[in-house]
């Protein structure tokens, strides 16, 4: 890659001042002693690469008389994607269900909400707790979804005490991050399925929204048990192949350039008989979702709620109700035309203001 006096022992030279040379990139990962140490060292160069998923920032840096691509900022994780020959990376599904909810799933349980959350998001959890999450009816369980975090057994530990004490959290056995997004609602299924066999539809919202529950529970009264369907908030986007963007997604990963219509991931609504059965089956099935690492970190809501939702062939309509940073309204004839308010996504900054106006708008008691 780079030319050097002595290339074939560019590796054992620069090993011996980094913590860690990367054989995929070709890099020394935190070089401390190198940079620490100006009277051996000085950058020569600096450009970007971007190579098979590898987003690299490149200074050489001079060791004596060798050249050491130093990466100075070496992210695999600003898409998380890999190389197109490292993709094959099965997943063990049989504990993905880490430690369960007290307060879940019953027997007459007909509606299971499912609120994705991180572990370090205490504080909106009991926000939720307080405000929308307390208004809901017996046959309804509302419940925390969370995965580990990777580096920090700490928040692990205030997770497991928090669950302790309110009991409505379910636990995930994988490292909680935007990119496991899809294996959070993965297990969300897989729980639904072995624990809420009753249980006729699913509202997953994120932490960051405000939901009528009472609204969704009408919602869900009203729509035939044999009629399987999803809604939410319609959204089309055309695949981001920016690699600055959180969204990119490269061609060797994804090749179509647009997406299937789908509902936008903060809220979506399930409902009908047989409709998470039918999702979970055709993911394990018909896709390659447990042997492909790079297919597991696309978009949730694009793949699951878009892709992998036409190839079961569950309908998706958007009814109205779901609103971005306002209250929006569900009407039609169902709702004898009344304005019903289903979800918002929110902000720290307005939530409250949103939560008062929808609370106002359907006469909690």
């Amino acid at each position: 890659m780079y030319e050097s006096a002595v290339m074939p022992t560019i590796e054992q030279i620069c090993l011996q001042s980094a913590d860690e040379f990367d054989m995929i990139s070709g890099c020394v990962l935190n070089a401390t002693n190198v940079m620490q140490n100006s009277n051996y060292t000085q950058e020569i160069s600096f450009n970007q690469q971007f190579t098979n998923g590898i987003i690299r920032d490149i200074a050489k840096i001079q060791i004596s008389d060798i050249y050491c691509p130093y990466c100075c900022n070496l992210e695999y994780n600003r898409t998380h994607y890999l190389p197109a020959e490292q993709d094959t990376v099965l997943y063990d599904d049989s504990k993905i269900l880490e430690i369960l909810p007290r307060q879940g799933c019953e027997d007459s349980t007909k509606l299971i909400v499912g609120i994705r959350s991180a572990p370090n998001e205490w504080e909106d959890r009991d926000w939720i707790r307080n405000t929308w999450a307390k208004h809901y009816k017996t046959n309804t369980k509302i419940i925390f979804l969370i995965g580990k975090h990777k580096k920090n057994a700490t928040i692990n530990n205030f997770v497991a005490q928090e669950n302790d004490k309110y009991g409505d959290i379910l636990v995930m056995g994988f490292n909680d991050h935007y990119y496991n997004l899809t294996l959070k609602d993965y297990g969300f299924f897989e729980y639904i399925l072995k624990h809420c066999k009753n249980v006729n539809c699913i509202l997953k919202p994120d932490i960051d929204t405000v939901n009528n529950v009472p609204g969704f529970e009408l919602l869900c009264d009203l729509l035939p048990e044999n009629e399987q369907m999803i809604t939410g908030r319609s959204w089309e986007s055309g695949v981001v192949r920016n690699i600055q963007s959180k969204w990119y997604v490269p061609k060797y990963v994804y090749a179509k350039e647009n997406y299937a219509p789908f509902p936008v991931g903060w809220t979506f609504f399930i409902s009908g008989n047989g409709t998470i059965e039918k999702l979970q089956n055709t993911i394990k099935s018909k896709t390659t979702f447990l042997i492909s690492e790079n297919y597991r970190r696309l978009s949730d809501d694009a793949l699951i709620m878009g892709d992998i939702r036409i190839l079961a062939g569950i309908p998706f309509q958007d009814i109205g109700g779901f609103g971005l940073q306002q209250v929006s309204y569900w009407s039609d004839i169902r709702t004898g035309y009344q304005e019903i308010p289903l979800a918002s996504e929110v902000e720290n900054h307005n939530r409250e203001e949103i939560w008062q106006k929808m609370k106002a708008s359907i006469n909690y008691k």
